[in-house]
Protein backbone atom coordinates (compact mmCIF):
# COMPACT_ATOMS: atom_id res chain seq x y z
CA UNK A 1 0.00 0.00 0.00
CA UNK A 2 1.12 3.01 -0.68
CA UNK A 3 0.06 5.51 2.25
CA UNK A 4 -2.92 5.59 4.20
CA UNK A 5 -3.93 8.73 1.82
CA UNK A 6 -4.40 6.71 -1.19
CA UNK A 7 -4.45 2.92 0.38
CA UNK A 8 -8.46 3.42 0.48
CA UNK A 9 -8.40 4.21 -3.52
CA UNK A 10 -6.04 1.58 -4.35
CA UNK A 11 -7.93 -0.89 -2.54
CA UNK A 12 -11.24 -0.15 -4.32
CA UNK A 13 -9.55 -0.19 -7.83
CA UNK A 14 -7.86 -3.56 -6.88
CA UNK A 15 -11.08 -4.83 -5.97
CA UNK A 16 -12.86 -3.25 -9.07
CA UNK A 17 -10.61 -4.91 -11.64
CA UNK A 18 -10.86 -8.09 -9.22
CA UNK A 19 -14.74 -8.29 -9.61
CA UNK A 20 -14.92 -7.76 -13.35
CA UNK A 21 -12.05 -10.05 -14.13
CA UNK A 22 -14.95 -12.89 -12.35
CA UNK A 23 -17.98 -11.40 -13.74
CA UNK A 24 -15.73 -11.56 -17.54
CA UNK A 25 -14.92 -15.34 -16.14
CA UNK A 26 -18.33 -16.24 -15.19
CA UNK A 27 -19.73 -15.37 -18.43
CA UNK A 28 -17.23 -17.06 -20.43
CA UNK A 29 -17.47 -20.45 -18.21
CA UNK A 30 -21.59 -19.98 -18.98
CA UNK A 31 -21.27 -19.51 -22.49
CA UNK A 32 -19.56 -22.62 -22.48
CA UNK A 33 -21.69 -24.40 -20.85
CA UNK A 34 -24.57 -23.33 -22.83
CA UNK A 35 -22.38 -24.36 -25.83
CA UNK A 36 -21.61 -27.38 -25.10
CA UNK A 37 -25.24 -28.31 -23.77
CA UNK A 38 -26.77 -26.68 -27.25
CA UNK A 39 -24.62 -29.40 -29.11
CA UNK A 40 -25.37 -32.20 -27.14
CA UNK A 41 -28.75 -31.52 -27.72
CA UNK A 42 -28.30 -30.86 -31.39
CA UNK A 43 -26.54 -34.41 -31.70
CA UNK A 44 -29.14 -36.46 -29.28
CA UNK A 45 -31.35 -35.67 -31.76
CA UNK A 46 -29.91 -37.07 -34.70
CA UNK A 47 -31.88 -39.71 -35.85
CA UNK A 48 -34.14 -40.52 -33.60
CA UNK A 49 -37.45 -39.67 -32.56
CA UNK A 50 -38.77 -36.73 -31.60
CA UNK A 51 -38.28 -35.45 -27.92
CA UNK A 52 -41.22 -35.16 -25.74
CA UNK A 53 -41.47 -31.80 -24.64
Amino acid sequence: MLSDAFGVGVARAELSAGTSHAAHAAVSAAARKHRAAAATDASVGVGGPPKAT
